[in-house]
């Protein structure tokens, strides 16, 4: 705080607002460009009027964000998938009774709900089970 910030540092934090496929839906629904971006254009105009850039980004990719990107995504829908696949796969529960039918529905629902968020919060796990091998 009040010191000197590390050139090095903040480029390493940065990179996922220049790289990440999420960076851009992030920045869709956003009022502002991301960080990184914003800095980034900064430094082109301080180039512009000929004074030195207090930052210069590498445009060099530093690593492949897409592999964990199609996981995300899976993830992310994985409630909607679950409930799609529960109307197809429990539709001849319909027939028995509808009360069934849409408590299937709820429990399919539910389960792609939990993985999404136990998959979300990978470190809050982490910790619950390291708290709950302590006691």
């Amino acid at each position: 705080m009040g010191g000197e910030i590390n050139k090095d540092l903040l480029k390493e934090a940065m990179k996922w607002d220049l790289w990440n496929p999420w960076a851009i839906y992030y920045e869709l629904h956003s009022t502002h460009p991301l960080i990184a971006k914003r800095l980034n254009r900064l430094s082109e105009q301080s180039v512009f009027l000929g004074k030195e850039p207090y930052i210069i980004f590498d445009r060099r990719r530093p690593e492949s964000y897409w592999d964990e990107f199609f996981i995300d995504l899976l993830i992310k829908f994985l409630p909607l998938i679950a409930l799609v696949g529960g109307i197809f796969l429990f539709s001849p529960i319909i027939k028995i009774s509808s009360l069934r039918f849409l408590g299937a529905l709820g429990i399919s629902f539910g389960f792609g709900y939990l993985i999404n968020i136990l998959f979300s919060y990978k470190k809050v796990n982490r910790f619950l089970n390291s708290v709950s091998q302590v006691s």
